[in-house]
Formats: structure tokens, sequence, C-alpha cells
């Protein structure tokens, strides 16, 4: 007797904790997007046969409560924490490099969506170009590829070239400006997969050149600092697993808090490229406009220039400063506007368009293929 009563006295704690748990997920709001780690997050299910006989609903059930899970990032942070410990060189898909730097994994072994959007994308091109309007493909590498030498020892940087080769086969007149990259000091910030201001602007000045422009020389600018605290997406995913803080720097110049941003999809519209309305858009990358919008329009009042097109991802936020000094800018994103691009292009007139893609962004997220809409 007693020795069942020990036994339940084992099971009656792990049951509550079960339960608690369990009801915590069902019961209470669930996030459909983690700013930590800016991500949208699998806050629904949706239950039907064809899904159920598919298996998508089990991997959907696994998402959704892998994401709704009570005290997540506390759990995450506590199992990298023990990765550290016992020496492992990764945590939940973020791999711990040199001197602080985090890197998201990279490898892609299904390149079946970065097919359908380069075709897309070429499809896009052509009908566009018939109109007399040229087109431009710029794909960001990722700091895996750029930044090699922090790695982790063991890890093989030829693991992520699959993806690289198979963009610049599929399209050899896109502009991947790799070793441009592995120029500069810090071309990715430690903490976060996005790039630099300094990143940027050498990626804005050989499109530049590749355009037969000239580019505004790096002296033009004065340099502003930000925030010396950003803790990125990597970070957030990673656990918190270094103390390195990242330094957000701006490029700044004469007349830049003179430019109109107007997103068309509410109407608002605010001075500058730079979004330090609520404390949160002044910490880290946000700071560029503020976040993705759908559709946005740039201009600087009382200077007429060449009209551009910019259908981008997030990279392309801090390039907008370097690109408005030159351009109108049209700005679309096709993960957030649901507008016709076509349409778009009938109605107003465009002397270029230029498609800014991150390489992970082109693998794994089919927007691009609604260049065609």
């Amino acid at each position: 007797m007693k020795q069942h009563s020990h036994e339940l006295w084992t099971i009656l704690p792990c049951a509550a904790l079960l339960v608690a748990f369990g009801a915590g997920i069902l019961l209470r709001p669930h996030a459909d997007f983690s700013e930590t780690e800016n991500r949208p997050l699998t806050d629904h299910i949706s239950f039907d046969l064809s899904a159920l006989q598919g298996g998508a609903l089990a991997t959907e059930l696994s998402a959704f409560y892998t994401d709704q899970f009570p005290l997540r990032l506390w759990f995450t942070a506590a199992k990298a924490r023990t990765e550290r410990l016992s020496l492992k060189q990764e945590n939940n898909g973020i791999l711990f490099g040199k001197d602080g730097t985090l890197f998201p994994r990279t490898e892609v072994t299904d390149l079946s969506t970065a097919q359908r959007n380069l075709e897309a994308f070429a499809v896009f091109r052509t009908h566009t170009e018939a109109q007399g309007i040229p087109v431009s493909l710029l794909v960001v590498p990722r700091s895996a590829d750029v930044m090699t030498d922090r790695l982790p020892t063991l890890y093989q940087p030829a693991y992520d070239s699959t993806l690289l080769t198979h963009i610049l086969a599929t399209e050899p007149t896109a502009l991947l400006p790799l070793e441009t990259l592995r120029q500069i000091e810090a071309p990715y910030y430690r903490t976060d997969h996005h790039w630099t201001t300094e990143g940027a602007y050498v990626a804005y000045a050989e499109l530049l050149q590749d355009w037969q422009l000239s580019p505004y020389p790096p002296e033009f600018f004065q340099r502003e600092t930000a925030d010396t605290s950003f803790y990125g997406s990597s970070y957030a995913t990673s656990g918190g697993v270094t103390q390195t803080a990242d330094t957000v720097t701006l490029y700044r110049y004469e007349g830049d808090d003179r430019f109109t941003v107007t997103d068309r999809q509410t109407g608002t519209v605010r001075q500058g490229f730079y979004d330090r309305t609520a404390p949160e858009r002044e910490k880290g990358y946000e700071i560029f406009l503020g976040g993705n919008f759908g559709q946005l329009h740039i201009a600087e009042p009382n200077n007429s220039k060449h009209r551009l097109l910019l259908v981008k991802d997030s990279f392309a936020n801090a390039m907008i400063p370097f690109l408005a000094l030159h351009f109108d800018l049209t700005v679309v994103d096709l993960r957030y506007d649901r507008s016709s691009l076509s349409a778009l292009l009938e109605k107003e007139a465009f002397d270029r368009v230029l498609v800014l893609q991150g390489a992970d962004t082109l693998a794994t997220d089919p927007s691009l293929c609604r260049l065609l809409y």
C-alpha cells in the first residue's frame, strides 16, 4: 500500500503539470506572430479530411503545440544553456559561430519553391521588358554564405552552396553580391539574419554600378548610432546564447527627413525613413521604415526623379534610403500585398523594376509567384 502511495505522489504532480500545460495551450490567447523571433506562429488548426489523410494535420498540430506552448521561449533558453554546457554548436536551428555570431541553418534540400519563384520572375521579366521597362533581380546571400570564417569549426560551408548554385544556374543575370559583402568587416548582424547598413550600402553601390549609374560615396553619409543593444531574431530563436549585442548604425544625409513615406494600404503618411514613434521601433532592424508593409510610396517633395518599382522582402528596408537618392520609389512586398502587380504596371509609369529578395526567402516563400498576377 505504501508503495502505491509513493507511486501516486509521483504520478499526480506529473499529471497535473500535463493538464496545466495542455489547458494553457488551448485556453490562453494564441499569438499569431513572434516579435522576438520575427516570424509568424501557427495559431490555429484546420481540421479537414484531406489534411488528415495526407498527414498535413499531424504536421500542423505539431507546429501549433510547439508555437503556442506556455513559457516556450523560457524553455528554449534553458535548452540552449544545456546545449552549450555539453559543448554542442547548435540549438533550435541556430549555429553558434565564432565571436558571438549566430547563424540560422541554411541547408536547402528542396529547391522546388526557389524554382517556382525563379520561373515566375523569368516570365515577369520577359513580359515587362517587352514594354520597354528593364527588370533586375538582386538576391541577398545568407549570412552563412558570406561570413564563412565565423562558422563553427566543424561546419562545412559547402552544405549551403546548393541554393546559390541553383539560383545562378537558373537565372544567370541575377546580381548576387557575395564577394562584395565578404570584403567588409560586418556585413550582417551577429544576432540577426539581416545585413547591416554597411552591408546594404555596398550592395547598393554594386547595384548602381551594374545599372551604369554613380552611387553616392561613403563620405557623403554621416553615421548615426541608433541602438547599441540590439538582439535580433537569431538570438531569440537560439535561446539567448550570446552576450554580444549588435549596434545599429544609420547612414544619414542632409534632407533625408524630408522624404514622405506613404502607406498606400492605410493612407498613413510620415516623414523620413526611420520610425521612432514607439519604443520598440527604436530598437534593432525595425527602425528602418518601422517594419514591413504591403505597399509604400516614397518620394522627395519638389524633386521629381525616375520611378523605380521595388518588389522586396525585409532586406530592402535598409537599402531604401540609398535608392531614394536616385528614384521615386513604389515599394511592394508580395507577402503582405494582394493587389495585382500587372494592374499596377499598367496604371503607373515606371522607368525600372528591381526585385530584391533574400536567398532564404526565395527558397522558402512562394510569394514571388504573385509577380504574374
